[in-house]
C-alpha cells in the first residue's frame, strides 16, 4: 500500500471533512468516521451484495479493535486515521473482489493493485475534481 499512499491521501482528507464544514472541517482531516466512510462509499456506488453496509461496519469495527490491541491505546474507536483507512481499503477490495472472482492461483496483492489503479483511484479522483468544480456535495 505503500505504493499508493501519495493517491489515497487526498482522497482520504476529502472524506475526512465531509461531516464538517469551516474550521471543524480542517481540525478533523486526520480521521473518518464510519458516516464519512459509508458516504464516501455510497457516492463512488460501491455498495453491492458484496460490499454491504453491515460488511462496512464489521470491517471498520475489526479494523479499530485491531489497531486498539497493536498499540495498546485507548484509541478513539469511531474514527480511522490514515493507516488504518489504508487497512479498510485493503479489506474493502477483499469483500468486492471474492477469492472465487479472482484471477485463479493470483496473489491477492496483484487483484488488489488492479483494483485501486482501475476501480477505487479513478473514481474518487473524479469525485473529488467534479467537487471541485462545484458538481455534487462535499459534505453529509
Amino acid at each position: 500500500m505503500a505504493h499508493f499512499e501519495k493517491e489515497l491521501a487526498p482522497i482520504f482528507k476529502a472524506y475526512a471533512a465531509a461531516d464538517q464544514t469551516g474550521a471543524e472541517a480542517q481540525a478533523t482531516l486526520d480521521s473518518l468516521n464510519l458516516a464519512e466512510l459509508m458516504y464516501m462509499l455510497k457516492e463512488a456506488n460501491l455498495l453491492d451484495d458484496n460490499l454491504t453496509v453491515s460488511r462496512v461496519g464489521t470491517i471498520f469495527t475489526q479494523v479499530n479493535v485491531s489497531s486498539e490491541e497493536v498499540e495498546g491505546g485507548e484509541e478513539e474507536e469511531a474514527e480511522l486515521v490514515f493507516d488504518e483507512f489504508l487497512q479498510v481499503v485493503v479489506r474493502i477490495c477483499d469483500a468486492k473482489v471474492p477469492p472465487a472472482n479472482r484471477e485463479s492461483g493470483e496473489e491477492f496483492v496483484f487483484t488488489l493493485q488492479r483494483w485501486l489503479k482501475i476501480m477505487f483511484i479513478p473514481t474518487f479522483k473524479r469525485l473529488i475534481k467534479d467537487k471541485a468544480r462545484g458538481l455534487g456535495s462535499k459534505t453529509l
